[in-house]
C-alpha cells in the first residue's frame, strides 16, 4: 500500500503545470527575439533600403520607384514614385510622394508635397507646393 506521501502526490499532480506554460512563454521569446535580430541585421535590411542615385542624362533621384521610367534630362525626384512617369520631360523637381507622379513630357515643373501636380501630364513651367496642390 502506497504511503501518505505518494497518495498526495498522485492526487495532485498541480506543481507541474505551471512549468509548461512557463516554458511556452520562454519558447515564444527565443523566437522574437531571433525574428527581430533578422530583420535587423545588415543584410536584411540591404534589401529594403532607399534607392538612390544618378544617371548619364544628369537626373537625380531618391527613392522607391523615383523616376521610374524615366528618359528625360536634367530631373530631380525625391520621394515614392516621384515622376514615375516622366517620358521626356526635362528639368523637373519634384519633391515628395507621388509628386508629378503622371508627368510624362511637360518640361520646367517644380511640386513639392504629397501628391502635388500628380495629374500633370505634358504642362510646363508649374509650381505647386503643399499636399495634393494643383
Amino acid at each position: 500500500m502506497k504511503n501518505s506521501a505518494q497518495l498526495t502526490d498522485a492526487n495532485h499532480p498541480t506543481e507541474d503545470l505551471p512549468r509548461p506554460a512557463l516554458w511556452r512563454r520562454v519558447h515564444v521569446l527565443i523566437l522574437g527575439l531571433t525574428l527581430a535580430w533578422f530583420i535587423s541585421s545588415p543584410l536584411v535590411r540591404a534589401q529594403f533600403e532607399c534607392p538612390q542615385g544618378c544617371d548619364e542624362l544628369s537626373n537625380t533621384r531618391f527613392g522607391n520607384l523615383a523616376l521610374g521610367l524615366n528618359n528625360g534630362a536634367y530631373n530631380t525626384a525625391m520621394g515614392d514614385s516621384a515622376l514615375w512617369h516622366n517620358a521626356s520631360g526635362f528639368s523637373n523637381t519634384a519633391t515628395g510622394a507621388f509628386t508629378l507622379q503622371s508627368n510624362t513630357t511637360g518640361d520646367f515643373n517644380m511640386a513639392a508635397g504629397h501628391n502635388a501636380l500628380f495629374t500633370n501630364t505634358t504642362g510646363e513651367a508649374n509650381t505647386a507646393f503643399g499636399v495634393s496642390a494643383l
